[in-house]
């Protein structure tokens, strides 16, 4: 029995070497690769980014979104907290959207719906309030992502509203 006791508390301590190595060693992975990601809204990092890209960026009236312009689409760059509500100062995000519209020109919705059921980033829909469509696409940014990513997501708007306007008006 005491060899038992013996060889089962060998074994535990023989398991709990084992993984505490492995513990400590993800910690120091999970901390490495959270070194250097974007956590939250950084109106100076899209800024730099946006203009990196050509683009020339103003920033909105509430002094937290940024606005600028692609082809035919004016973009609002929104910003949101975790509980998707409207942020009064750019710290306090970690969502934001961007989101481009511009004049309808004869758009149908079942057009709109056909993009839509076609497309895996980003949401077109048609506002008749102010006889615009939208495009709308966003970036959580709660528990972190790269700035390489985040370019990356940028870009890959672009080319949604590139994909958005020939899917609406093909040429």
């Amino acid at each position: 029995m005491v060899n038992m006791r013996n060889s089962l508390l060998a074994l535990a301590l023989l398991v709990g070497l084992s993984v505490a190595p492995a513990s400590s060693t993800t910690a120091l992975v999970t901390a490495n690769l959270q070194a250097g990601l974007v956590e939250a809204y950084d109106i100076d990092l899209v800024t730099e980014m946006l203009e990196d890209m050509d683009y020339d960026v103003e920033v909105g009236d509430d002094d937290v979104s940024l606005i600028y312009s692609y082809g035919d689409w004016t973009i609002n760059v929104l910003v949101y907290d975790a509980d998707l509500e409207r942020v009064d100062d750019p710290d306090d995000g970690t969502v934001f959207m961007f989101q481009a519209n511009q004049p309808k020109l004869d758009v149908r919705t079942t057009k709109v719906n056909e993009w839509n059921k076609g497309n895996y980033f980003g949401r077109l829909y048609l506002n008749n309030d102010d006889d615009h469509v939208y495009l709308e696409y966003d970036v959580e940014l709660e528990g972190g992502i790269s700035e390489d990513n985040l370019m990356r997501l940028i870009e890959r708007f672009e080319e949604t509203m590139d994909k958005a306007e020939y899917g609406l008006w093909p040429r």
